[in-house]
């Protein structure tokens, strides 16, 4: 007889930890068709998602799109893959269930700082 084992789920880093909220669904604020397709087109390798899955929020990694736009790969943290058809990425938007990760503004504001003079360090006596 096997002893039952316990699956342990791996640690997200602080750094790219899901916001610890549940999803947000506004009825008052639906999402149209034409809005949520929008939305697909912009998805390419190298996007961040937020996924709500088995009742909390998980970043995923887009690492490949089919040509046609039909099948997309996201690699989440702990390096485990998810495959998922178009359809299943518009229902997922259309619920509040998957939202992109907006990053424009930080890469650019992080390429400023890098160029700013630093502040000298103390010398050690």
């Amino acid at each position: 007889m096997r002893p039952v084992t316990s699956r342990r789920r791996p640690r997200i880093s602080a750094r790219c930890r899901p916001p610890a909220q549940q999803p947000t669904r506004r009825p008052e604020e639906p999402l149209d068709d034409h809005a949520i397709e929008r939305l697909l087109a912009r998805l390419a390798p190298g996007c961040w998602v937020d996924l709500f899955s088995h009742r909390q929020w998980r970043r995923a990694r887009l690492v490949w799109a089919a040509e046609r736009g039909t099948l997309f790969m996201f690699v989440g943290n702990g390096g485990k893959a998810h495959s998922m058809s178009r359809r299943i990425l518009h229902r997922l938007v259309r619920d509040h269930l998957l939202r992109t990760v907006e990053s424009e503004g930080v890469v650019p504001r992080a390429l400023e700082r890098l160029g700013e003079p630093s502040a000298p360090l103390p010398l050690a006596a």
